[in-house]
């Protein structure tokens, strides 16, 4: 499997300021993996499991630790969210379903 796409892991941090909750996107740590966009044929298959916003899957080397509301991924500009925990392949590889995400909270 060839992982040669770098792909940045980043964890919400909350900050409350005099407007309000500030939410921030810093850089935990740089990992290689496979990006796979997903066509209209996979998006219907996750849709039949319960995903519909599937847009990419990521497989990473295993072990990849996460958590599915604190962590989004950045690649080639653009953010991710995962929707679904990593699930192991072969005990070597992960992977997870993610969706594109697009707001004014992608500081980083």
């Amino acid at each position: 499997m060839l992982l040669n796409e770098r792909v940045d892991i980043l964890e919400k941090v909350e900050n409350r300021t005099a407007l309000g909750i500030e939410k921030l996107w810093p850089l935990v740590c740089e990992r290689y993996a496979m990006v796979v966009l997903l066509d209209t044929k996979g998006q219907h298959q996750y849709q039949q499991i319960g995903h519909s916003e599937v847009t990419h899957i990521m497989t990473f080397r295993s072990p990849l630790e996460i958590s599915l509301g604190k962590n989004r991924f950045c690649w080639r500009g653009n953010h991710y969210e995962p929707l679904a925990p990593p699930r192991p392949i072969n005990n070597r590889y992960v992977s997870l379903p993610v969706k594109q995400v697009i707001d004014s909270a992608n500081k980083g």
